[in-house]
């Protein structure tokens, strides 16, 4: 969906009207923070329906997927993850307890403007700032205005 500038201060603004609730702030978080898919090398050790993995039991499939260093890669990632949403989650309580007077606080503004802080400033970045306007990190932040704006429709 392409957001002419008045397009985009309409959503904006009615993104700073509409509160939203834990689940829909989740709702979010995923958008923006998609969980990483199981490598294509290890899915047949999750799934039981490979005819070759059929005989073994569940323990040993486990210990197999847990043994394989491609595993300790998608933990890792996974835990990253998992870090950003908690800190978007703690940048989001710091707003709702600064701007609750302004009524700004629990809503799907506050929401995205935690996730542009992580995105902008919470994360390390290498060499100049671009990496905040190009690459993956205005992919989240895309994703995440794409679905708040979803969510007040």
């Amino acid at each position: 969906m392409a957001y002419t500038m008045s397009s985009a201060i309409e959503q904006f603004n009615r993104m700073a009207e509409v509160k939203v609730n834990d689940e829909e702030v989740n709702t979010i978080l995923a958008s923006a923070y998609p969980e990483p898919r199981l490598p294509r090398n290890l899915r047949h050790l999750v799934s039981g329906g490979n005819s070759l993995m059929m005989g073994l039991t569940e323990e040993v499939r486990t210990a197999q997927l847990e043994e394989h260093p491609d595993y300790a890669k998608y933990l890792n990632t996974l835990e990253g993850v998992n870090d950003l949403k908690d800190n978007v989650l703690k940048s989001y309580d710091s707003f709702n307890q600064a701007y609750s007077r302004k009524n700004l606080d629990n809503t799907a503004w506050a929401v995205y403007n935690s996730i542009c802080e992580v995105e902008d400033h919470g994360r390390r970045t290498r060499g100049n700032g671009m990496p905040s306007i190009i690459g993956e990190r205005v992919n989240v932040k895309a994703r995440s205005f794409k679905k708040a704006c979803e969510l007040i429709a």
